[in-house]
């Protein structure tokens, strides 16, 4: 689900909580010059080769899923809308389990796993937000409509809904036949049931949310709302939406190892 902080210089999504525990994050932030984390995202000519080297343990299941490994290795160098995907070692934003996070400037999609989660479910986090990821292009349709006052509020609410139970449910679909696990490895995990677990029906999908998110106390829909609101209010927004809004960058171009 998309739950907003904002300041100065950062939105933040929240994806999903499941089990009072937050399961992705989707950040913005900005980046002035090609340097630091921004020239390490350049380099990663395959971002799953940078990911096994900082977790290592995550390379023999690798090894065992071959349909895993082949998936995150066309998919992750597939690029969302003007953006490139990379990975980053560093925790994800606000506690979660999981994050992505739009760099703005030189438009990189970086991914966030929690450390300490067990292998499986470090690799789930990534499917699930690279599928999460794959929203951008809805959501960046939903919110120039809502800036430009050419959709009301409770359609723009249910469109992003919509556009994130899909990554939810695209990662449920995938997960068990990328990597089927037994019930008994499946138990520990938090991402990997999250998303398996997850109804396929809208409705159910949004009772079942209420049900596992933090007791109930966070509403999505006034989250939602919220951001409409300020969008309508600003008259712009809060992402990039195609490549003409940074032109300062070139499109991405990717090459093969």
């Amino acid at each position: 689900m998309v739950r907003a902080k904002f300041d100065s210089n950062t939105m933040t999504f929240l994806a999903l909580r499941c089990t009072a525990v937050a399961l992705g994050l989707v950040a913005l932030s900005a980046c002035s010059s090609l340097n630091g984390p921004a020239a390490s995202y350049a380099k990663q000519r395959q971002p799953v080769e940078a990911f096994m080297k900082s977790r290592p343990e995550v390379a023999p299941l690798l090894s065992q899923y071959a349909a895993l490994d082949q998936w995150l290795r066309v998919e992750w160098r597939r690029p969302v809308g003007p953006y490139r995907l990379a990975w980053d070692d560093g925790a994800p934003d606000g506690g979660a389990l999981a994050s992505h996070v739009y760099t703005t400037e030189h438009r990189f999609v970086t991914l966030h796993v929690k450390r300490n989660l067990p292998p499986a479910d470090q690799l789930a986090g990534v499917v699930y937000e690279i599928c999460n990821s794959r929203a951008y292009l809805r959501f960046a349709e939903l919110m120039k409509r809502a800036a430009n006052r050419s959709i009301a509020r409770d359609a723009f609410v249910e469109g992003l809904l919509e556009a994130e139970i899909a990554g939810t449910r695209r990662a449920g679909q995938l997960l068990p036949r990328l990597m089927p696990l037994s019930p008994a490895e499946r138990k520990p995990l938090q991402i990997y049931k999250a998303c398996v677990d997850a109804p396929a029906d809208f409705s159910q999908w949004e009772a079942w949310y209420r049900r596992h998110s933090r007791g109930g106390e966070y509403d999505v829909r006034a989250s939602y709302g919220k951001l409409y609101d300020r969008i309508v209010t600003e008259g712009k927004t809060v992402i990039p939406t195609t490549a003409s809004d940074m032109p300062s960058m070139q499109p991405a171009r990717h090459r093969p190892n």
